[in-house]
């Protein structure tokens, strides 16, 4: 049930000190998707559209896997982006503040986007639901409006949630 919905040098697991207080299952599968950001900023790649349908889970070994998909060179994600402004095109609830505001899509944007993706992977709700339409949502993450914990979510986890939801990219961590 959802409630009230209201440049890099990459260190993998950084924002991961805490995730032994996520379910085992989702704890592997979060520190893949934070490493596969790490990876591909180290090359300079940026993810476009992190979301539920761009993270494929296998089991291996007994363990989930995650893998990214979206992702190209960082010029090319910020032309995708302008062109789906111009379209009309943005899935507004899931961009960082800087996206929608300036179209600066950035490694901080990704990390952004990915605490967007484990909220969402936590609670089941679509995020910024509470919104009626994408104009208030918008309004409201540029505003600095942030999600509220889910239920299911351990206090160390949201806290890191909380870190990547910083409204100046700056003092977001790393993936």
């Amino acid at each position: 049930v959802c409630s009230s919905d209201l440049n890099v040098a990459p260190k993998p697991q950084q924002i991961y000190q805490n995730a032994q207080s996520v379910q085992p299952s989702m704890q592997s599968i979060f520190i893949g998707v934070s490493n596969g950001l790490a990876q591909l900023h180290e090359v300079g790649a940026l993810v476009y559209g992190l979301n539920t349908e761009s993270v494929f889970v296998h089991e291996e070994n007994g363990r989930l896997i995650a893998k990214l998909s979206s992702f190209s060179e960082a010029s090319l994600v910020r032309q995708r982006d302008r062109l789906d402004l111009e379209m009309g095109e943005r899935d507004v609830r899931r961009l960082a503040p800087e996206t929608i505001a300036s179209l600066e899509h950035t490694c901080k944007s990704d990390v952004w986007v990915m605490a967007i993706l484990f909220w969402e992977s936590i609670s089941g709700c679509e995020p910024y639901k509470a919104y009626a339409d994408d104009n208030e949502a918008e309004a409201a993450i540029v505003g600095g409006s942030k999600l509220e914990k889910p239920a299911e979510c351990a206090p160390k986890m949201f806290d890191v949630m909380m870190k990547c939801w910083m409204l100046d990219p700056e003092n977001r961590p790393f993936a």
